[in-house]
């Protein structure tokens, strides 16, 4: 007796049957996907990353914008995934082909994530040319460290008795390098240009919005400075005449090259080399020829000291607070590299401003730690 199958039959009950797994899997699938969404991906990438067999992985870390931004990149290498997930996007670090290289040579997560927020294409190119430096994290896990200065963290680090942050810290202000000898040059004009005997001031750098003191508020003739920093003199001095009954004024401010040329070399004349290389700044090396800094007077002794106090609310600091001596003439100790001078402010803003008073530093010390490049 022959058995008629009946092909319709079966086909129906296969396709039930399919139908019936897929829809076990799919409700599966999509609870995945939520729990990746979850951490903060994309539902692109978590379902790439479900595509990839990495789920199970990916759900044992904390969202990563490395991973978000490179998962569909050719260079993705699944081998490296565990330590993506460890890594946080930054675009101007962010090459896979060189953080391969860096997972290659023998960093891990932890230091790969370190090179890429303190480095920049450049610099992790050159770091891969050498030897892989061992305890890496010590001189890059801080907040104002620089891949590019790392070289000269370990060296000055070596010759002096000093903690890792402040190695840090006294390379970024550049007191490793002889005073006016490999230069930082300053083209582009800011309120936080930083000008001392590591920065100088290009010769074709113009000072924009140079205007007059008036008479009001100046002891002396032709006063200049930048219209920002005079707006906000104006204020604190009018706002400390409705205190006091007297005024502050600007006694000088603003130098150009050639003023300051002349002060360089009338003081070489009458006081010599050595005079003049620890106690005047070298032409392009001066704050005066920012056009931000201003040299306060009155005739009240009471006024100086409530600017010392109240300069801040205004955006200015003072530039040079720290005494230079016979016992306290290391760079270390004074960064600014000039004897204190207790009527020279220097406008920055009143948010910079601000934070230096709060902390008790001086711009150097500011410099390095939030705008050194």
């Amino acid at each position: 007796m022959k058995i008629r199958i009946k092909w319709g039959n079966v086909c129906l009950t296969l396709l039930v049957l399919i139908l019936i797994i897929v829809g076990l899997i799919n409700p599966v699938r999509l609870t995945a996907i939520k729990n990746i969404e979850k951490l903060n991906y994309s539902e692109t990438t978590a379902k790439k990353i479900i595509k990839m067999g990495l789920k199970d992985l990916t759900m044992k870390y904390d969202y990563s914008s490395f991973v978000d931004k490179n998962i569909n990149e050719k260079e993705f290498d699944i081998n490296n995934y565990e330590v993506y997930l460890q890594l946080s996007y930054k675009e101007e670090a962010n090459d896979l082909n060189l953080i391969n290289k860096l997972i290659n040579k023998g960093y891990n997560a932890e230091e790969v994530d370190c090179i890429i927020q303190t480095g920049d294409y450049e610099s992790i190119n050159l770091l891969l040319n050498k030897n892989k430096y061992e305890n890496i994290l010590k001189f890059l896990n801080h907040d104002f460290a620089l891949l590019s200065r790392l070289d000269r963290y370990i060296e000055y680090k070596e010759l002096n008795v000093v903690s890792y942050d402040n190695a840090i810290l006294n390379v970024n202000m550049d007191l490793d390098k002889e005073n006016y000898q490999d230069v930082n040059l300053i083209e582009e004009f800011s309120f936080l240009m930083l000008v001392n005997k590591h920065n100088k001031l290009s010769v074709d750098l113009k000072i924009p919005e140079l205007e007059v003191f008036s008479k009001t508020y100046s002891y002396g003739t032709k006063v200049m400075a930048n219209q920002t920093a005079i707006d906000a003199f104006v204020r604190m001095s009018d706002d400390y005449y409705n205190i006091g009954g007297v005024r502050i004024l600007a006694n000088d401010a603003y130098r150009s090259f050639d003023d300051q040329q002349k002060i360089v070399d009338n003081s070489r004349k009458l006081y010599g080399d050595a005079y003049v290389n620890k106690k005047v700044a070298l032409a392009g090396h001066s704050d005066h020829q920012t056009g931000l800094g201003i040299t306060i007077v009155s005739k009240d002794d009471n006024a100086m000291k409530w600017v010392s106090e109240n300069a801040y609310k205004y955006g200015f600091i003072l530039r040079f607070p720290y005494a230079l001596n016979d016992l306290n003439d290391s760079p270390e100790k004074n960064p600014t590299g000039f004897n204190v001078i207790n009527n020279y402010y220097r406008y920055v803003g009143v948010e910079a401003a601000t934070y230096m008073k709060n902390n008790n530093i001086c711009f150097e010390e500011y410099y390095a730690k939030f705008l050194v490049k």
